[in-house]
């Protein structure tokens, strides 16, 4: 039903604003995440919390605490940019996929978002698939929903503008003795060309009518163990106590 509502929405909010245009900047429509088939979905992304996604395994955390979201849909209450970090810790050796989808445009005052449009750069690292598409009309959602890989298509590509929503899946394998992987979704902007780290994959959105970029990357870390994060810490204080000790030695030194 919302996908019916959205552009009314939008055109009461633009003439109550009165068609002002303001700088450029991403506003945060709705998102969407699964992990390992457990899926938060895009009508309820204001409230989702890391209660709403079962355990799964040992543990599986959701910790949306540096995405921008602010509580409310963009184009019609005080929403958020969506950038930031969006990290999603899964426990448990085995395979696991998670997947993320993002509903953003740029905005400039006009809450205009059928003027976008998409493309990728870098290449995917293995288990890494994506999906440029338009949430309500096309598959982005329902792949998602399903919890498995993307099918690496963009239906989007300019000048076929409409409304973008991106999506990455990530599938990997927490190998034996490792505590967990984090799973980091990216989210950043750029009045001018990104800065993009040439060795990560990027889906980019655009718009015709709204300079900027929109740019979305994902990445893998481990979770070491509990009795690894022991040996890291106690490692790092020998470290510290060496240097302290040359340190005093030198001083030691100085004064004779």
């Amino acid at each position: 039903m919302y996908r019916f509502l959205k552009p009314l929405f939008l055109l009461i909010a633009f003439s109550v604003s009165g068609g002002s245009v303001a700088c450029a900047s991403p506003v945060l429509d709705g998102w969407a995440v699964n992990v390992d088939g457990l899926f938060v979905s895009f009508a309820s992304f204001n409230t989702a919390t890391a209660a709403q996604i079962p355990n799964k395994d040992v543990v599986s955390t959701f910790d949306a605490g540096v995405i921008d979201n602010a509580n409310g849909f963009g184009q019609v209450g005080p929403g958020g940019t969506g950038l930031g970090r969006l990290g999603i810790d899964v426990f448990g050796e085995g395979p696991h996929t998670v997947a993320a989808l993002l509903d953003l445009h740029i905005d400039t005052g006009d809450f205009s978002f059928f003027d976008e449009f998409g493309s990728i750069t870098g290449l995917p690292a293995a288990g890494l698939t994506w999906q440029i598409d338009d949430f309500y009309f096309g598959t982005i959602a329902q792949n998602v929903a399903s919890g498995g890989a993307l099918p690496n298509t963009n239906a989007f590509a300019d000048p076929n503008v409409g409304d973008v929503s991106v999506a990455l899946a990530y599938s990997f394998t927490v190998p034996h003795l490792q505590n967990g992987t984090r799973v980091n979704f990216n989210v950043g902007f750029s009045s001018g060309l990104p800065n993009l780290n040439p060795g990560l994959f990027y889906i980019l959105q655009n718009s015709n009518d709204a300079a900027g970029t929109i740019f979305f990357s994902a990445d893998l870390e481990p979770i070491p163990e509990p009795s690894d994060w022991l040996l890291i810490a106690g490692g790092l204080a020998a470290i510290l106590a060496a240097k302290s000790c040359r340190r005093d030695a030198a001083v030691e030194c100085s004064d004779k």
